[in-house]
C-alpha cells in the first residue's frame, strides 16, 4: 500500500500538508556505542593485554590528597554515616577513598538547579563482591569518557573520590579514574549480582519501591538492586524493552543493544504475541522523566516455576480520552512523584476506538482516537486537540517511505476499514515532551474488528 492510497482516502487533504515543526518522537537512549575513547571503549579492554593504565583527573591541588583503599561495602558504611537532613538534595562526607570494581552503564541524571552539585550531575553504576555504589561524575567526564561506554564483562576500574548522600543514596564524587586495562583481579558477573542479592520482587514491589524514591527536579533517580521474573513482550525502542508478568508491565532500559538478547518470534501471527521468552533480570530502581521503570544489568533465561505469562483478561478498558486526562505537569511537579501517572503506566489496558494517523514533516504516525477521523492530523498541537494516541511501536511511527507504510498494520487496516471501530491492549509509553501521548500497543498483529 503507498503513501498516495492513504491520500486518497482522506476526506480534506488540505490537512496533510507537513507543519515543518520537527516534532519527532523523543527517547531515553544510550550515548553513541561505536566510539573507540580508549579510556571507555569496551572493544579496547577486551581484547587488550597491555599492563598500561589510563589515568584522568578532574582536580587540582597542591597537597597530595590521601585516599583510603576500601571495598565498596566498606564505602558504603561510610557514607550511612553521613547525617543528612530531610530536604537535603547533596550532603557530602569528609572521606576521601578508593574503590575497585566493574562498572555496568553510566546514565544520566542531570540536573543544574541550586542544590545540585554540578561534579556528580551524571551516574556511574559500579560493584565488587561486597556490593554496588554509585559514582558521580561530572559533564565534561560523562560526555567525553563514560558516555562512550559500552556493557562489557571486562570494564574494571579504579574510582578516587569523596564520599556522599545523593536524595538519600550512597555515592561516591568522582575526582579521579583509572581504567584498567589489563584487570586481573576478581571478575564480577550475572553470578556475583545473584549471590549479593538473591530476593527476587514482583513488578508490583518493584513499583512500590520506586514510588518511594526521592527524585530530583527532572523527575529522575537511579536507586537500589532489584530482579524479577517476567515474560519478554516486545521491543519498545532499541534501548527500551518491555516485559510483562500477569497484568503487570515493566520497561527495561540499557543500552542500544539491549534487545537483541532477548527472544521473540517475527511471526506476524496472533500466536506471537504470547511467544516471547521467560527471562530472570537484574537491574536498578529508575525514574526517567516521571515514568517508573528499571535499569538493566544482566539476565539469564528462567526455566523455574510457576511458568510465567502475561494476561489481557479482566484488564482495566481506557478511552484515549482517559488517558489525556492524566498529563504530568512536570514545571509543578518539580521533585514529586505524579502517583496517576506512574499508575497508568504500570499494567495492560484495552482500548476501543477507531485508527486515524498524523503527516508531520513528511513523517507520518499511525494514531488511535476516540472518534473516526479519516483526514488525519498535521502538527502534534492538533493531535492534542483531538486527544490522539501516537502508537510507538515500530513500524507504525515516524514512516516516511511508501515501504514503510506498506509494512504497517495499522496503515494496512485503516485504508482497507478507515471508519470501522477496534478494540487493541496497550500499555502506556510516556507523555512525550513535545506534546504528545505515546502508547504501545500489545496486539498488533491480532487487532480485533468490532463493527
Amino acid at each position: 500500500m503507498k503513501i498516495n492510497k492513504l491520500i486518497t482516502i482522506c476526506l480534506a487533504a488540505s490537512l496533510l500538508c507537513a507543519c515543518g515543526n520537527g516534532d519527532d518522537p523523543s527517547s531515553s537512549t544510550s550515548a553513541d556505542p561505536s566510539s573507540t575513547d580508549t579510556s571507555s571503549s569496551s572493544s579496547s579492554q577486551s581484547s587488550s593485554s597491555s599492563s598500561s593504565e589510563s589515568t584522568s583527573d578532574s582536580s587540582s591541588t597542591s597537597e597530595p590528597i590521601n585516599y583510603e583503599t576500601v571495598t565498596i561495602s566498606q564505602a558504603n558504611t561510610y557514607c550511612d554515616s553521613i547525617v543528612e537532613a530531610a530536604d537535603a538534595v547533596n550532603t557530602t562526607g569528609d572521606k576521601k577513598v578508593s574503590i575497585t570494581g566493574r562498572m555496568m552503564f553510566a546514565e544520566t541524571n542531570n540536573c543544574t538547579q541550586a542544590g545540585y552539585l554540578s561534579t556528580n550531575l551524571y551516574k556511574l553504576f559500579v560493584f565488587d563482591g561486597t556490593g554496588y555504589i554509585y559514582v558521580g561524575v561530572d559533564t565534561n567526564r560523562y560526555n567525553t569518557v563514560f558516555s562512550k561506554y559500552e556493557y562489557s564483562d571486562t570494564s574494571y576500574y579504579t574510582f578516587k573520590g569523596t564520599i556522599n548522600k545523593y536524595l538519600g543514596s550512597n555515592e561516591i564524587i568522582m575526582d579521579s579514574y583509572t581504567w584498567l586495562s589489563s584487570y586481573s583481579g576478581p571478575t564480577f558477573d550475572y553470578s556475583t549480582l545473584e549471590s549479593l542479592y538473591p530476593t527476587r520482587s514482583t513488578m508490583s514491589e518493584i513499583y512500590n519501591l520506586n514510588a518511594a524514591q526521592k527524585l530530583n527536579v527532572k523527575g529522575n533517580k537511579l536507586g537500589e538492586v532489584v530482579s524479577f521474573v517476567g515474560k519478554y513482550i516486545d521491543k519498545v525502542e532499541a534501548s527500551i524493552a518491555l516485559f510483562a508478568d500477569g497484568k503487570n508491565v515493566m520497561r527495561v532500559h540499557g543500552d542500544g543493544k539491549l534487545n537483541n538478547q532477548f527472544f521473540k518470534s517475527n511471526d506476524r501471527t496472533p500466536e506471537a504475541i504470547d511467544s516471547g521468552k521467560t527471562y530472570v533480570i537484574y537491574c536498578t530502581l529508575n525514574m526517567f522523566d516521571y515514568v517508573p521503570e528499571v535499569q538493566f544489568l544482566a539476565a539469564k533465561e528462567y526455566d523455574g516455576e510457576p511458568v510465567v505469562t502475561y494476561s489481557t483478561e479482566g484488564v482495566t478498558t481506557l478511552t484515549a480520552n482517559n488517558v489525556w486526562s492524566i498529563i504530568p505537569n512536570k514545571d509543578n511537579l518539580k521533585n514529586h512523584h505524579y502517583v496517576a501517572y506512574e499508575s497508568m503506566a504500570q499494567e495492560i489496558h484495552y482500548f476501543e476506538g477507531y485508527i486515524t494517523y498524523s503527516n508531520i514533516s513528511n513523517k507520518w504516525n499511525m494514531l488511535l482516537s476516540d472518534t473516526a477521523k479519516t483526514d488525519g492530523y498535521n502538527s502534534a498541537a492538533n493531535e492534542k486537540a483531538g486527544k490522539a494516541l501516537r502508537i510507538n511501536n515500530i513500524g507504525e511511527t515516524a514512516l516516511s517511505s511508501d515501504i514503510d507504510i506498506d509494512n504497517s498494520t495499522f496503515a494496512a487496516v485503516f485504508t482497507s476499514k478507515a471508519t470501522a471501530k477496534i478494540g487493541i491492549y496497550f500499555t502506556t509509553k510516556s507523555y512525550n515532551t513535545n506534546g504528545y501521548w505515546q502508547i504501545q500497543v500489545l496486539n498488533r498483529f491480532d487487532i480485533k474488528t468490532i463493527a
